[in-house]
């Protein structure tokens, strides 16, 4: 049995796998981190859960990269940043009615605020935000679960 579970909708996040659990796909999620806030990114419209905010975050693309390089080079991707190390967080087990994925979530720490340039036909906009203010925007589906994990939200 998970140590944790959370019902969102028609979605579940688990500290470990549930019992069948078939992930379809491996996924990777960043939260930068800049004076106690999270930068998030506004996704847009055509996207796939569109018009939600969430941290940098995509999938694993070969069996060659590894989860903290997928977290690199999303980074780098959507937002410009760059960087040659990042922290890992936790794993979660996500489950939607029609399939299963890993989401690794990773962080860094900046001491000086780094420079943003998103990814226009991936994100419209972005900002940064305290763990309690992104739960008051509408996030991806298991973005706020994994928040509230994280920063040990009620």
């Amino acid at each position: 049995m998970s140590h944790f579970t959370f019902f969102v909708m028609t979605m579940l996040v688990f500290d470990t796998p549930p019992e069948k659990f078939n992930s379809t796909m491996n996924t990777v999620g960043f939260f930068g981190i800049y004076q106690d806030k999270i930068l998030h990114l506004l996704r847009q419209d055509h996207k796939p859960e569109g018009n939600k905010r969430a941290g940098p975050w995509g999938k694993i693309d070969s069996t060659d990269d590894d989860p903290e390089q997928a977290t690199i080079r999303e980074l780098r991707e959507e937002t410009g940043i760059k960087l040659d190390k990042v922290e890992f967080i936790k794993t979660f087990y996500v489950r939607y009615p029609d399939r299963d994925f890993i989401y690794h979530k990773f962080k860094h720490t900046f001491t000086e605020k780094p420079e943003v340039k998103i990814k226009v036909d991936e994100h419209k906009w972005f900002d940064w935000f305290t763990p309690e203010e992104a739960l008051e925007h509408e996030l991806l589906l298991w973005e706020d679960e994994v928040i509230k994990d994280i920063y040990n939200i009620k």
